[in-house]
């Protein structure tokens, strides 16, 4: 047997702790290799992704950086420093924490 996985289920398994119960526990007691998606919610993942990119480029990778714990380096300050990310600037040295 297999599951296709539709993209609103997708999405809620990368929030995390914050995941609805239901769905860990569904996807907690599914074997992997049951699990399918469709080139549909693959391509709705990638337009999402295309929507954020165009909409804040800098907002993207500022919270990708964020989020795995991770140092940005830009030469991009103006627009990364209201974002809160830890950046370095290797073009004049300025590193925050």
């Amino acid at each position: 047997m297999g599951f296709l996985i539709d993209t609103n289920v997708l999405s809620e398994l990368r929030k995390a702790s914050k995941m609805d119960n239901n769905v860990r526990k569904w996807f907690e007691a599914v074997p992997s290799d049951e699990i399918y998606l469709s080139t549909l919610t693959v391509g709705e993942v990638r337009h999402g992704i295309e929507l954020l990119r165009r909409r804040d480029p800098k907002g993207l990778i500022a919270a990708t950086a964020i989020v795995h714990g991770h140092i940005l380096v830009t030469r991009n300050v103006r627009d990364i420093e209201p974002t809160g990310v830890k950046f370095i600037n290797l073009f004049n040295q300025k590193e925050t924490e």
